[in-house]
């Protein structure tokens, strides 16, 4: 095992993490409760949520060196980036700013997977 890879996972994942705890505990209850209901939704699980368990799947593929693992990374990341355009051209009133995003989340999704597959 790497021990370099499991201190990155350990930091990416415990920082964010405790962050989110301690600005969840300074929430009213009515904000606590606007923020699960917000976070629950269908199209935050299947665009980010996709995405940061992309980002998790990467991680731990360094520490085991599981080459599917970086196929299975991937392919979710690709869906979440298709989901998350579809939604954003079904959601906003402007189809020049929906075009904007989708080019940006297009060309992200291209950088990710060259990235994916060159540096790693």
């Amino acid at each position: 095992m790497k021990i370099d890879a499991i201190i990155q996972l350990l930091l990416f994942t415990l920082i964010p993490t405790v962050m989110m705890r301690r600005a969840f505990k300074k929430m009213s209850e009515v904000e606590r409760n606007q923020f699960k209901k917000e976070l629950t939704k269908k199209s935050v699980l299947s665009t980010y949520g996709l995405i940061a368990l992309s980002i998790l799947i990467l991680l731990i593929e360094r520490i085991f060196d599981i080459v599917f693992l970086k196929i299975i990374s991937g392919l979710l990341f690709s869906i979440g980036i298709v989901v998350h355009s579809i939604f954003t051209w079904l959601k906003v009133q402007s189809k020049i700013k929906a075009l904007i995003g989708i080019t940006l989340g297009i060309v992200g999704l291209i950088i990710y997977l060259w990235s994916l597959w060159k540096i790693y």
